[in-house]
This record gives structure tokens, sequence and C-alpha cells, in this order.
């Protein structure tokens, strides 16, 4: 069973659905090659626990991360501008995101499904930005780094 994935650098983009429902897998290493994560990519990778996105990236296309159950935490870093639909929905372990001011737009129902979502880290100064893109219901988790 998968556990660990090293993705080579000769990678720019990770296709849909590559590596959903691999079950066992909990460490993804993604390198600064890698521009797009497509659509269901991790979904369904109930045991992923740690995923570092590069600042290459810049987008994460929908159900990316659908019912990565034991996620804790992500870095969403400056690099990205687009978050799709339902990229983190049923995340259920999910406590803390940390978004950058690059991103402009979020898809519908991105987090939800997110119980143990606790704090959505923003940069200071961008509240009124994210309550524009965000569901009035996350905006008691918004807070600055």
């Amino acid at each position: 069973s998968l556990q660990q994935i090293n993705i080579p650098k000769s990678i720019t983009s990770i296709a849909d659905g590559v590596f959903g429902s691999c079950e066992s897998l909990q460490q993804i290493t993604i390198p600064d090659s890698i521009i797009e994560i497509g659509g269901e990519v991790f979904s369904d990778c109930k045991s992923l626990r740690h995923i570092t996105i590069p600042n290459s990236v810049t987008s994460i296309e929908k159900w990316a991360f659908l019912n990565c159950e034991s996620l804790q935490q992500i870095i969403i870093p400056d690099s990205v501008t687009f978050i799709g639909d339902m990229v983190f929905e049923g995340c259920s372990s999910l406590q803390q995101i940390t978004i950058t001011d690059s991103v402009n737009e979020f898809g519908e129902y991105v987090f939800r499904g997110c119980e143990s979502l606790q704090k959505i880290i923003i940069p200071e100064g961008s509240e009124v930005k994210f309550k524009e893109m965000l569901p009035e219901e996350l905006w008691g988790k918004l807070c600055y780094a």
C-alpha cells in the first residue's frame, strides 16, 4: 500500500484524479515545478496527514483534497490565485489553513464538512477581501498571521 509519494521535478501538472482513493497515502512531496493541482487529485486519500504546496502552484482545482479526513493543516503559498469548488470538503480533521493575499477566487463550498476548522489565517488588512469571497459562517474563523 502506497504511503508516501515524491513527485519528480520533471512534472509540471498533476492530472485529475491521479492519486484519488489512495487510502494509505500519508505524505506527499510536490516539487516546485508543479503549476497546477488538478481536480480530485488527492480525493479520498483518507490517511493523508501532510502535504506541502510549493510556491509554484497557481491553482488548486475542484475536489483536490475532498475527504482527506486526516489532513490537519495546510498552507496555501503566495503563488496560488484560485481555489476551486469543494477543494477541502470533508476534511473533517482540518484545524487550520493559512491563505495569502494572492488568492483572488474561491469556488463554492470550499470548507464544507470541515467540522474541526478553527482558524483561517489571512494577512493583516485583507479581512474585507476574504469576507467578500467566503460565506458568512466562516467569518468568525478569520484571524491574522
